[in-house]
């Protein structure tokens, strides 16, 4: 039941970061690719900023009794929905990272999927991406269309990979 244990998906931040700071060829693979990390991780800034502006926007317009539970609310979706997106791009990535460093292209060209925490997506991302479509409708299509092609234009632009150490080093064994 790890699943219900770890709803926050604490467990797979800690590795995640863990295997960033320490693990010699994830880190590589993402210091090489800076040039693409950095506005994919733009992106999702701007999706939390407008989750977390809506969240408060649609409860204000509901009602001034609502206003401050909206606002309250906005930093928690803010730094939640900011969370979900990169843990998951970043547990994608370590997947990448590993193909490439077991000198495998990643699967389908994507790479493996990685696992999502569902309930705490739809709480602090899915249902204010919705608040977001019904408060400003144009902003919330261009923002979900940026988020979705974040993955597809990072794998098209890293098509040359470098090899990491650990494949240099494999081939000189």
């Amino acid at each position: 039941m790890k699943n219900d244990q770890d709803v926050l998906a604490l467990d797979d931040a800690r590795k995640v970061l863990s295997r960033l700071r320490q693990g010699e060829p994830f880190r590589e693979h993402v210091e090489e690719r800076l040039r693409l990390v950095l506005p994919a991780s733009a992106v999702f800034a701007l999706v939390a900023l407008a989750c977390a502006a809506a969240t408060a926007v649609f409860f204000a317009d509901l009602s001034s009794w609502l206003a401050l539970p909206g606002f309250l609310l906005a930093p928690a979706v803010l730094v939640g929905s900011l969370y979900v997106q990169g843990l998951v791009f970043f547990l994608w990535l370590e997947s990448r990272a590993l193909a490439f460093a077991l000198g495998q292209a990643p699967r389908r060209g994507m790479g493996e999927l990685p696992r999502v925490p569902w309930r705490l997506a739809a709480a602090v991302l899915f249902v204010p991406l919705l608040l977001l479509l019904r408060v400003w409708p144009v902003l919330a299509i261009v923002l979900i269309a940026a988020a979705v092609l974040v993955p597809l234009l990072y794998v098209r632009l890293d098509r040359a990979p470098r090899k990491s150490r650990l494949t240099r080093s494999r081939a000189a064994v």
